[in-house]
């Protein structure tokens, strides 16, 4: 999921449903449930709050232990990082462009 006002700012998800946008309802329950239940915030609150955010499946694969994944999602959240860490905004015509250098 990542914010398109502001790219840096993107978190990476594990879940084994099949399609994702389950996965984003449950997120959306979950971020309601800590607007008006004072429930504990997730690092993907933040975006939500946002209202300008995407999010798609990054990566699909199998694996024998959750240690494996996590090791995985490491791995993408430097990928990403490395992607983003030279990102401009660039204004055009009244459309927000971001460019990866």
């Amino acid at each position: 999921m990542t914010n398109h006002d502001n790219p840096k700012e993107f978190t990476l998800e594990i879940t084994r449903m099949r399609d994702i946008r389950q996965r984003i309802g449950i997120l959306i329950t979950g971020y309601n449930n800590h607007l008006n239940l004072d429930r504990p915030p997730k690092p993907s609150f933040n975006i939500l709050s946002k209202l300008n955010y995407s999010y798609y499946a990054v990566y699909r694969g199998d694996f024998d232990t959750f240690e494996d994944v996590k090791q995985k999602r490491d791995e993408l959240y430097d990928i990403y990082n490395m992607k983003v860490k030279n990102y401009e905004k660039k204004e055009v015509s009244n459309i927000n462009i971001v460019s990866f250098k």
